[in-house]
């Protein structure tokens, strides 16, 4: 298989990329799928398991935190747990591989966080990059990232705030942040940086990891899924919307074949193209193709008149 998938209309997908998707259409489409293989990988170091060592940054290194420190090892700042209520050990994004991320205690000053300048690009050829990123507190750092060419200079591709997690702050969840892909143009070299434009020192701690910049292969591979959107059953009814109370009414869906229908309340049943509904109440009652489209239910209101 492909190391990464890009589909084609997003139109009713849950996302454009990855090998499963869940489509939500309204009409008919068909959508065309591209696997790609990528290319070894060209951030040295990126996931940190060769410790403090190929790469710049604007923050000082220390297993003590302080604004403006950054520490890298197997957990926040010698932190292997954070205490009640979670008591979750602090780990890095991959602790069964390398054992090791970068911690940082956000700084007070726009500041980069990390910076690499990659050789051997070759021009005109497209990039994957990405990275994965965790925060602790109830701040969140906010990501910019450059990409600055050695002929084209700086491109600022994407600003990505820090997924907002809820009360209580004191655990760490990873996410991947800033997946996306750089189009290299004429540029045989490029330096990367990962800027935190958040300034409040307070609670602005958080960990990056598992750095990568790969080439897509010039070898790609396309498939196409139709998916038939089925027209719901229409309803007609045989007596008016409204009916005095205890009277019938009879409604009739038609063009599926397997009907349920709800509340069961004054139906005679909830099965079949036709239902006798004798409500004590106006109600609204629902029906749903059961064999095609359970989720679309369509529907009809019977109000209640008093005599």
């Amino acid at each position: 298989g492909a190391d990464i998938y890009y589909w084609q209309p997003s139109t009713g997908l849950n996302t454009s990329t990855g090998d499963t998707v869940v489509a939500n259409a309204v009409n008919t489409i068909t959508y065309t799928v591209t696997g790609i293989k990528l290319g070894d990988e060209l951030v040295y170091n990126g996931d940190f398991s060769l410790g403090d060592t190929g790469f710049i940054t604007d923050y000082t290194f220390s297993s003590s935190k302080f604004n403006g420190a950054y520490y890298v090892g197997p957990d926040f700042f010698g932190f292997t747990d954070l205490g009640p209520p979670d008591n979750n050990p602090i780990l890095d994004h991959t602790p069964t591989s390398n054992n090791m991320a970068c911690g940082f205690d956000g700084a007070t000053t726009v500041s980069t966080l990390w910076s690499q300048s990659i050789n051997n690009i070759e021009p005109h050829k497209n990039y994957e990059f990405s990275f994965w990123a965790t925060k602790q507190d109830a701040v969140a750092p906010i990501f910019e990232l450059h990409f600055i060419g050695n002929i084209t200079g700086d491109s600022i591709l994407v600003i990505d705030t820090g997924k907002i997690k809820p009360p209580p702050f004191d655990s760490f969840e990873w996410d991947e942040y800033a997946k996306l892909v750089w189009n290299s143009g004429a540029n045989t070299s490029v330096t990367i940086q990962i800027v935190n434009l958040e300034t409040d020192g307070f609670g602005n701690d958080f960990m990056i990891d598992d750095i990568s910049l790969k080439k897509h292969s010039d070898c790609s591979t396309e498939a196409i899924s139709n998916v038939t959107v089925i027209n719901i059953p229409p309803f007609t009814t045989s007596s008016p919307d409204k009916i005095c109370i205890g009277n019938s009414g009879t409604i009739t869906a038609s063009v599926a074949s397997n009907y349920s229908w709800s509340p069961s309340t004054g139906l005679n049943t909830v099965t079949g193209s036709t239902v006798v509904a004798t409500p004590s109440v106006t109600t609204t009652y629902s029906v749903i193709d059961v064999d095609n489209c359970p989720n679309t239910p369509y529907e009809i209101t019977i109000t209640v008149n008093d005599l």
